[in-house]
């Protein structure tokens, strides 16, 4: 099974998966948001501590963030997750751009039931463990961000 998640605004998008095939089904929680620069133009604060974002996502399972436009040392977390990152190398006008980071409950990450798979600048692939989830199979997770080259 594969589940794409379109990027869409931040409020519009929060998803959960619930798969059975018994009477212990497991309800995971995603949410995607493309945060066009983790650190707001207006205050230059991380948008990661905003009050807000931190109530919207204080119970789901997996955050994913893309377009986080992070330098490699600037510090992504959440407290009571595990942070998996990417982000893009300097540009020729010295800027960063594109960029992921997906933050994944530590309960979760502490069962081994999620892999990462593969990861780009672009995109990266989780499966999600059909027997330590109990789903009826396992379920393939990408975090995509598709950008164009065009000028309008």
């Amino acid at each position: 099974m594969c589940l794409y998640i379109k990027p869409l605004q931040f409020n519009s998008i929060m998803s959960s998966i619930r798969c059975a095939n018994s009477l212990n089904a497991t309800n995971i929680s995603l949410c995607m948001w493309n945060v066009n620069g983790i650190l707001s133009r207006k205050s230059h604060q991380c948008k990661l501590n905003d009050p807000f974002f931190i109530d919207v996502v204080k119970h789901t399972d997996i955050v994913a963030l893309v377009e986080t436009q992070a330098s490699p040392d600037m510090s992504l977390a959440l407290d009571g997750y595990v942070t998996y990152r990417k982000d893009r190398p300097k540009s020729n006008n010295g800027r960063h751009f594109g960029g992921w980071a997906v933050f994944i409950k530590k309960e979760i990450h502490l069962t081994g039931g999620l892999n990462l798979i593969k990861e780009t600048h672009d995109y990266v692939w989780f499966k999600l463990n059909k027997e330590i989830f109990n789903f009826n199979e396992d379920i393939f997770l990408c975090i995509l961000h598709v950008y164009t080259t065009c000028k309008f």
